[in-house]
């Protein structure tokens, strides 16, 4: 009977409210999960059976702050952070590196690459781990963003400030370990070979019927986006509220802190047929991360709202214009799209029988 699995988490949570003074108030949270998973395999350790078993801690981290300050009745600041981070692997049942112990020669060496590569015997249980452990991700977003809201006279003025430092690195053997098929092929009877050799001994002498292997996947990558925005909310007469504003935004490529990247160029130019190396032409994101990107994502906004005079019943126009944009996840130059909305409010304040609500 193979051993069962075991799966469990912790989850924890803490949050803060605090009133510094008359003038400004504070607001905390925390939270933390701690999962674990453990999948054996069919075959006892180190042999384990070449599938996808072993262990699968998950730690996850999510904390906020914020904070508001009021400078008067007029002004007021709000300022928040966020942090998360999240941490996803799937490692192999057996984490010492048997490799070599076995006699496995001419693979890549990774410390974190334990067990015995997959041994794939016709007729038998596989052995070894599985080609795709371990399986190490983490996903990591930090955010400052800050707003400050003023009113002058007719004027509602809003202008802040969004800023998002993103990390994501991986890493991925994808059979880098090693994968090895033995067939039978080289015990054959010479004189009636199908099916008359054995895998088991095609093992026993150490000769594949084929082997394979491959690098792995490794990557630490960052990114960043910057958000900037300024609004009016002008109350031009008691009948009329325009609503003005602009945002820029800035969303750059991902990149790898270590330079791991590469492009072959295959478009027409001074630099076709070459092999780009990432940071070789410069240390700007573009060079690191060899895409360039839109710089120039500015997206008015304009928009109005008008109250009909009546004596009975009070109509309401509200018209929106918000050019915004559309970018592609090849960093090309982004669309701009307009979207224009109209809705006619009629709000009765009376019931007549010649006015019907729309």
């Amino acid at each position: 009977m193979n051993p069962g699995n075991h799966t469990g988490s912790n989850q924890y949570d803490s949050r803060f409210d605090l009133n510094i003074s008359s003038r400004d108030t504070m607001f905390g949270r925390y939270s933390l999960t701690d999962a674990y998973g453990t999948t054996p395999g069919p075959l006892p350790a180190p042999a384990v059976g070449q599938t996808n078993s072993g262990n699968s801690p998950t730690t996850a981290h999510g904390s906020a702050l914020s904070e508001t300050h009021t400078f008067s009745p007029h002004i007021i600041n709000d300022f928040r952070m966020g942090f998360n981070r999240l941490s996803t692997q799937r490692l192999t049942q057996v984490t010492e590196r048997l490799i070599e112990q076995y006699g496995f020669k001419g693979l890549p060496f990774f410390s974190i690459i334990g067990g015995l590569p997959a041994v794939s015997v016709t007729g038998y249980q596989g052995l070894g781990e599985g080609g795709t452990l371990p399986n190490i991700k983490l996903s990591q977003v930090t955010q400052i963003a800050d707003g400050v809201s003023i009113v002058r006279g007719a004027h509602s003025f809003k202008t802040g400030v969004d800023l998002r430092f993103i990390i994501s690195n991986a890493f991925t053997p994808s059979g880098t370990r090693g994968s090895y098929s033995f067939n039978g092929s080289f015990t054959q009877d010479p004189q009636r070979r199908p099916g008359s050799g054995s895998g088991v001994a095609d093992l026993l002498l150490g000769v594949p019927a084929s082997a394979s292997v491959t690098t792995p996947t490794i990557g630490d990558l960052r990114q960043r986006y910057y958000g900037f925005y300024v609004q009016d909310d002008w109350q031009v007469s008691k009948n009329l509220t325009l609503n003005l504003g602009i945002r820029w935004d800035l969303n750059s490529p991902f990149w790898d802190r270590l330079d791991r990247m590469s492009n072959f160029i295959m478009e027409p130019g001074p630099d076709f047929g070459k092999l780009v190396v990432a940071g070789s032409r410069g240390d700007s994101i573009e060079d690191r991360a060899l895409v360039k990107f839109y710089k120039t994502d500015f997206a008015p906004r304009f928009g109005f709202a008008y109250r009909l005079p009546h004596q009975d019943c009070g109509p309401q126009l509200l018209w929106d214009l918000q050019p915004g944009h559309v970018a592609n996840r090849h960093q090309r130059p982004a669309l701009l799209q307009s979207a224009v909305q109209r809705v006619l409010h009629i709000h009765r304040r009376s019931v007549e029988p010649d006015i019907h609500a729309g």
